[in-house]
């Protein structure tokens, strides 16, 4: 029959995401869509035309999507539903995406005014601390891991502890570090009384070398048994082994 409209047509059933943003140029728009069979993000110019896929995830969902001002591109998707939504990056100049974050336990979420006016940093929610509440984190570019927002509201940076069971010694020397705290069964003490160090450091960056001084224990000690952690840290409070 001529004219007639193709069967087809009716059966092209395609959902979407409430997840849309326009890129800083204005002429396209990034939306969330199963098109590929899975909710994947693409790309479509405002004038129309067939969009461009930009996600290939099979077993992931996207979520949510924001845009920096030079192009790169900031959503979370999490795995089979189970809500738990990572972080990934695309460059502004296209690839594939990168996840940022890989904490199976840890829910993340952003809204479209998550990058700064600079575009230097951004913010995300997540409850990485504590299970059971939802906090503001911000993701400055060159550093190793976001900081918590109440510290870096206060100018933060972040904390380097160092903990073993024998008293800690260390040269005094300059180093990175703003300040640094001795403590002992949880209360100040002096050295070389101290079993636990508190380095406090301005800023942690990828690739940056902190010193701390000479770290030396009380003779006939296992340094094996020295530990260390950084505070401030999405996920990075847990104590791990001094090599």
């Amino acid at each position: 029959m001529t004219g007639s409209t193709p069967f087809e047509q009716f059966f092209a059933f395609r959902r979407f995401q409430p997840a849309a943003e326009l890129t800083p140029d204005g002429e396209s728009v990034l939306f969330v869509s199963n098109i590929s069979g899975q909710f994947n993000l693409w790309s479509t110019r405002v004038d129309g035309g067939w969009p461009d896929q930009l996600t290939t995830f099979t077993e992931n969902t996207v979520r949510a999507v924001t845009v920096r001002r030079d192009g790169t591109i900031l959503f979370i998707a999490d795995r089979d539903g189970d809500e738990f939504h990572q972080l990934y990056r695309i460059p502004a100049g296209g690839g594939w995406p990168e996840q940022l974050t890989d904490l199976p336990q840890v829910q993340h979420s952003i809204g479209p005014g998550a990058w700064s006016p600079d575009g230097a940093s951004f913010a995300f929610a997540a409850n990485s601390r504590r299970p059971e509440d939802s906090e503001v984190f911000v993701w400055r570019d060159g550093d190793v891991e976001p900081r918590f927002a109440a510290n870096a509201a206060e100018g933060g940076g972040y904390i380097l502890e160092i903990e073993n069971p024998a008293p800690i010694f260390r040269e005094a020397q300059p180093g990175d570090f703003v300040s640094v705290s001795t403590y002992a069964a949880n209360r100040p003490a002096a050295l070389p009384f101290a079993t636990r160090l508190q380095f406090k450091f301005a800023q942690l960056r990828a690739g940056e070398k902190l010193t701390t001084g000479l770290i030396q224990l009380a003779p006939g000690a296992d340094f094996r048994q020295a530990r260390y952690r950084i505070l401030n840290m999405e996920g990075g409070s847990s104590w791990k082994i001094l090599e």
